[in-house]
């Protein structure tokens, strides 16, 4: 229960264990707009090299994610993903705050480039940069690891879909006409 943890949280006194539950609020629960300042709590008072982003189940990459979201704090969660990929002991652990990042690049470089008049003739953007040292940097770094395959997968060169891209064969039924179907062509 949502507000039994909150409760947990505040009453506890070790910091460490107050840390773990911090986190595991955003790991297990479905967080809301409410919890920003909980987010930005996290921030603030769990250190980005704390051993406790080890212990969540499945790796911290959710987590990561709702946390930096929630707290509407952009520049707060860059610096401190970016310390955690530097400080962090664990290396998968080093990865997901990185990934994290990558992800965020991308996401920069991809609206940066759609509001472009030409983005094929445009100049390299401050995002295209970003992105294209953050995940070089995973690829290097983390090579082979599960956050290494999965930017690959989802951002690299030589991604499936992408613009530009012919789309793979596929046929899907219409759910008012079983006898329309529809297909890239």
């Amino acid at each position: 229960d949502r507000a039994e943890l909150r409760e947990r949280i505040e009453r506890e006194s070790d910091r460490v264990v107050q840390h773990y539950l911090l986190l595991q609020y955003f790991a297990t629960l479905a967080p809301s707009e409410a919890d920003s300042l909980l987010a930005q709590r996290i921030l603030a008072e769990v250190p980005p090299s704390s051993h406790t982003w080890s212990l969540l189940w499945g790796g911290p990459a959710q987590c990561i994610f709702s946390i930096c979201r929630l707290a509407n704090r952009p520049d707060a969660a860059r610096a401190y993903n970016l310390r955690a990929a530097d400080q962090h002991p664990d290396e998968a652990v080093r990865a997901a705050f990185l990934f994290h990042e990558v992800q965020r690049a991308f996401a920069a470089m991809k609206k940066e480039r759609s509001a472009l008049a030409n983005p094929e003739t445009a100049a390299t953007t401050t995002a295209e940069m970003d992105f294209s040292i953050l995940y070089g940097r995973l690829q290097t770094e983390f090579a082979g690891s599960r956050a290494a395959q999965m930017a690959n997968a989802q951002m690299g060169p030589e991604r499936r879909i992408q613009p530009g891209n012919r789309v793979p064969d596929f046929a899907v039924t219409s759910l008012e006409d079983s006898s329309v179907s529809f297909t890239p062509e």
